[in-house]
């Protein structure tokens, strides 16, 4: 009688595991499904913001500092009072290369609207590539202040 209470426990045991990768499967095979869904039906106008783009989205010709210095203008009252440092700005490289939703990260509060106006001037980026395709992207660039 115990052996054979051994053997259906054993039974049961080896169900439930089988159960459970049948359930994981499922799964799995529901979100694939998913995903190659949202894929393929993306939009022009899609929000998602890529994490990690194979190519990440740059100013173009890759020449951001010739651009800080040509353009940037040392505010006077950081100037006057001596005050030097970095400033970082968000935000999001749109699909088409313009740049939305800037946001002051860091920095001296008296060189941050400078910084701010640098970056809303700068025109076109280039995007983000993922898969091939245009993606948004977020980045954060730094803008050094040095007397």
């Amino acid at each position: 009688m115990e052996h054979s209470l051994i053997i259906t426990w054993f039974k049961i045991q080896y169900l439930k595991q089988r159960i459970a990768v049948v359930v994981i499967c499922i799964v799995l095979i529901s979100c694939n499904t998913l995903y190659a869904q949202s894929d393929t039906t993306r939009s022009k106008t899609d929000t998602s913001i890529c994490i990690n783009p194979e190519i990440e989205a740059d100013y173009p010709g890759g020449v951001w500092n010739l651009y800080l210095h040509k353009h940037l203008v040392y505010p006077e009252e950081a100037e006057n009072k001596h005050i030097e440092g970095l400033v970082r700005i968000q935000f999001i490289v749109e699909m088409n290369g313009s740049i939305s939703n800037l946001t002051i990260i860091s920095g001296p509060k008296e060189l941050q609207q400078e910084a701010l106006r640098l970056c809303k001037h700068s025109g076109q980026w280039n995007a983000a590539v993922y898969n091939g395709k245009k993606v948004r992207a977020r980045i954060i660039v730094p803008i050094e202040f040095a007397l």
